[in-house]
């Protein structure tokens, strides 16, 4: 058995997939292994990899999707750890050794690090900074995954036995196949971040996806929303919502519940399913009514409207009417609604400029935005501005209560 098998599945990557597999093989170890599935590519792939064979393996197949390529990589590779490399992305020296070391330390299911990204002008390397990325010392790392993609495969180091254990890639997730297997991890592994870079990510103008779905670098984020929401759709649907109460202990059951109905909320409340999320907001706001909102019930509340797709289901008619209806139905039903419409206001202060459909949709309506806004907050929402006790804390999820839904998961995809 191989140390750590790297796959690189491929698509027309010929000017970038060299410096890609360079940087891969410049870390490996005589017991490590390099596969670049080739998934039907059209360009001069194959020549660009061809001086490489030598110390890697080629395998080429109709195009199928990334899910496809990875689930025939797996079959083909034997390391004790998978490492999956983008075609067009680049590993940072020490990569291996950090993600190898913090693994076998840890005994953690997956390890990972940061990025950052760059793009090519002129023949020099532009460094773009980090996008999106969330502050891991508070709260579960299972908790971040489950509410954005934090993480990507190209720095992630994952044991083989948990691939083994989760089941195959969905193909029928021809974006954001990498999310929804660490959606599944999350709910099932332990999970640990390394704080340092360990691969630069490459911005660039190429078309984007299998030939069934190819699109340009812009509409990347148009189709992320669309098969993220297949992912929320699934767990909302299978995993049950003693999954989330485990994410929080005390020794308050009653608060440990809402606090798990406030979490599931936020979840689908960043992933656009505003309806589903304010029906956990309203059974939350039926539990524990004389209990002012816990500091981490606060957080979790603010968190609703931060997705990075942005906000814009958040502004339609039907979910500020339900916001609305919420926030008159008790003083702990305001409490939330106060607390949502103040992450609300934090996020068009200082990201709204940026999210062209969301700031669109605040001009078109700003009656309803500023009815939202304006809302004198009650006293019982005030007045959660206490230090945080240990009536509640979050902690790591209880992942033996999500193995029949992934079961089901697993079973779903095989039926796809």
């Amino acid at each position: 058995m191989k140390r750590i098998s790297f796959i690189m599945p491929s698509f027309n990557r010929a000017g970038y997939i060299a410096e890609s597999i360079e940087s891969v093989l410049a870390q490996m170890q005589a017991d490590d292994e390099l596969l670049v599935v080739d998934d039907g590519s059209t360009d001069d792939t194959e020549s660009a990899v061809a001086p490489y064979l030598d110390r890697l393996r080629y395998v080429r197949q109709d195009n199928a999707g990334k899910a496809a390529a990875l689930n025939r990589a797996m079959e083909m590779t034997s390391g004790t750890y998978v490492w999956i490399c983008d075609d067009d992305d680049l590993l940072l020296p020490g990569a291996v050794d950090a993600l190898v070391g913090a693994i076998t330390q840890s005994g953690a299911d997956m390890v990972f690090g940061q990025y950052t990204r760059f793009r090519m002008k002129g023949g020099q390397r532009i460094d773009l900074g980090t996008g999106y990325w969330p502050d891991f010392s508070s709260g579960s790392v299972n908790r971040h995954f489950l509410e954005d993609m934090s993480s990507h495969h190209n720095g992630s180091l994952v044991r083989r036995a948990t691939y083994d254990r989760l089941g195959p890639f969905d193909t029928g997730m021809l974006r954001s196949q990498d999310y929804e297997m660490f959606v599944r991890i999350a709910l099932s592994s332990s999970i640990v971040y390394v704080d340092r870079d360990v691969f630069l990510q490459r911005k660039h103008d190429g078309d984007r996806g299998p030939k069934a779905i190819k699109h340009k670098a812009g509409k990347t984020d148009a189709m992320w929303v669309n098969f993220d929401r297949k992912i929320f759709a699934r767990l909302r649907d299978l995993v049950p919502q003693a999954f989330f109460t485990s994410m929080f202990a005390g020794p308050d059951d009653a608060l440990r519940r809402r606090a798990g109905l406030l979490q599931r909320a936020c979840i689908l409340a960043r992933h656009g399913w505003w309806d589903a999320a304010l029906d956990d907001c309203e059974r939350a706001s039926a539990i524990a009514t004389d209990t002012p909102l816990h500091p981490l019930e606060i957080a979790t509340c603010r968190r609703m409207s931060a997705g990075k797709h942005g906000f814009a289901e958040m502004l339609a008619k039907d979910t500020t009417a339900a916001l609305r209806a919420l926030g008159r139905k008790n003083p702990l039903g305001a409490a939330i609604v106060g607390q949502i419409h103040r992450g609300l206001f934090w996020r068009l202060r200082s990201e709204a400029p940026g999210d062209k459909v969301a700031a669109l949709k605040v001009l078109a309506r700003p009656s309803a935005l500023v009815s939202l806004l304006r809302r004198r907050l009650p006293r019982h929402d005030r007045a959660q501005s206490q230090p945080a006790d240990q009536s509640l804390r979050e902690t790591i999820p209880d992942f033996a209560i999500a193995q029949d839904a992934l079961r089901e998961w697993r079973a779903a995809i095989g039926r796809a």
